[in-house]
């Protein structure tokens, strides 16, 4: 059911790139600063040590109008805490919203599907599926060129077992190139 539902996301998101007029395709990546904070009802709460990771993937830029675009994005990031790599398949669907010259503000939410962790994929245990809302800034250095600074906060719980609430956010930082 989860694949399917994945699934159903992406190709919505292709079908309404591959058919918006004003649409730009590009490649971005960057660097992410993640955290768990694990908050069990029996022991408290605790956070992880951050770690450091990385997200590279696709972007599909879609002009709404002068001031409003949407960004679909796919998106494989290494992410986790106490240098424990969670590997994820993100898909953020970004609103920007153009505030100056170059400078936008960006918010949405984010789908994610949970590949591996510290190499392994048999996640007996893991909640697979995760929901997240980004929020950020970002900066179009040029026609082509962007920068992005985003904060990735974590909505779901990583483990399936209900006694324990671990959420994973995120600092991002990424640049990107939109092909004409």
């Amino acid at each position: 059911m989860k694949k399917l539902f994945v699934f159903a996301v992406l190709t919505v998101i292709s079908f309404t790139a591959l058919n918006a007029q004003n649409t730009r395709f590009g490649i971005k990546a960057g660097v992410n600063f993640s955290q768990i904070s694990v908050d069990a009802n029996e022991f408290g709460s605790a956070n992880s040590d951050s770690r450091t990771g990385f997200f590279v993937g696709g972007v599909a830029d879609i002009e709404v109008s002068e001031k409003f675009h949407v960004q679909p994005e796919l998106l494989f990031s290494s992410e986790g805490g106490d240098n424990v790599p969670y590997n994820y398949i993100n898909v953020p669907i970004i609103a920007k919203y153009y505030v100056a010259e170059g400078f936008n503000i960006q918010a949405g939410p984010q789908l994610g599907y949970l590949v591996s962790v510290d190499g392994e994929t048999d996640l007996e245990g893991a909640n697979r599926l995760g929901f997240s809302l980004d929020m950020g800034i970002g900066y179009d250095i040029n026609e082509n060129f962007f920068a992005v600074v985003r904060y990735d906060l974590g909505l779901s719980n990583l483990i399936d077992d209900s006694s324990i609430d671990a959420k994973q956010n995120s600092f991002q930082i990424g640049v990107g190139y939109r092909f004409n």
